[in-house]
């Protein structure tokens, strides 16, 4: 290549000043976003797929046992996938609420994020063609990865893999788009904390069943451990999925704990099947999932629901502890 490996520090310079003259739709814009003018394998996404379904087709790996992961990079910005996936999405037809105007009166000001000024956005200010701008992009490059992960499922269906391997698909965090004006993550807000998982084991779990139980990313190593027949570590923090897998209608964990940091200090949150509540050095957050999911009404400074209050705040007090003992434990 003309500039070298980027993997090498000295070449990293020329390929940040070459890269916008080959995404010109992102100049002045600060994530970047639009059609790429490309076709779905030029993207490193596409690449990567392709890559993976080749080792499937050569299948180097003969009859022994096989573990992939493969690693895919959007819907991260710049929001850019072909041409065809936003078609799909026209900007008038985007449905979507608009955050509420006084939301930041009732909720502390640690719990947002300043990335919505990155994004080209005046907080507390409505850009609705802005903002369909951004969601279609978002969309666009979510289907765009849809179908590379289509590939993948093909390539293992047709080498009659599917019926002997174990699928996962996942992500490490949602993502903001408007909501409460906020844009991209670190927030400890349900669209933002909650991922996507959806896992495939043969035999065992059953084509569309979807389970509302709560889980965590943690507790994927012993899930695959246990599928495995192989010994988990003692002291994980995670637990096991597996009756989830065999029974869907199987309860989950009783909470999910999450952390965000702000500089040299942290927002923690806890969140129930009804609940979430959040600590913050400047207030808490108590919002009401199963009526208010889009978490508009800040209920911790509301005098019937301290009863409430007080059970999140033990709840969290606990998994903090616990989190510390497995660490401890660890080392």
């Amino acid at each position: 290549a003309k500039h070298g490996p980027i993997t090498d520090r000295k070449n990293r310079r020329a390929w940040k000043d070459y890269y916008p003259t080959i995404a010109t739709q992102t100049r002045g814009q600060q994530p970047g976003y639009g059609p790429s003018g490309l076709r779905d394998e030029q993207h490193k996404d596409g690449k990567n797929v392709r890559q993976v379904a080749s080792w499937l087709n050569a299948k180097p790996y003969g009859d022994r046992p096989f573990f992939i992961a493969c690693g895919i990079q959007k819907p991260h910005v710049p929001f850019l996938a072909p041409k065809a996936y936003f078609d799909r999405y026209p900007r008038n037809r985007l449905r979507f609420d608009p955050a509420p105007p006084k939301f930041w009166e009732q909720a502390p000001k640690m719990a947002m994020v300043k990335r919505y000024a990155g994004f080209g956005f005046e907080f507390g200010v409505e850009n609705d063609a802005l903002r369909r701008e951004y969601i279609q992009a978002y969309h666009a490059c979510i289907s765009f990865i849809d179908a590379q992960i289509g590939l993948l499922f093909d390539g293992l269906k047709r080498h009659g893999l599917w019926d002997n391997t174990i699928v996962v698909l996942t992500s490490d965090h949602g993502y903001q788009l408007g909501e409460h004006f906020m844009w991209g993550k670190v927030t400890l807000f349900e669209n933002c904390d909650r991922v996507p998982l959806v896992i495939h084991v043969p035999n065992m779990t059953r084509p569309a069943s979807v389970s509302e139980g709560l889980v965590e990313l943690i507790d994927l190593y012993p899930t695959l451990a246990e599928l495995c027949n192989i010994e988990a570590p003692h002291g994980l923090q995670g637990r096991s999925m597996v009756p989830m897998l065999t029974d869907a209608t199987m309860p989950g964990k009783g909470l999910a704990y999450t952390v965000v940091s702000r500089g040299s200090t942290l927002g923690k949150a806890v969140r129930t099947q009804r609940w979430r509540y959040a600590r913050w050095p400047d207030g808490e957050e108590l919002y009401n999932l199963e009526r208010d999911l889009a978490e508009h009404t800040n209920l911790a400074g509301v005098s019937e629901h301290s009863e409430t209050l007080n059970v999140m705040r033990a709840h969290l007090s606990r998994a903090e502890s616990t989190a510390k003992s497995q660490r401890s434990f660890q080392r």
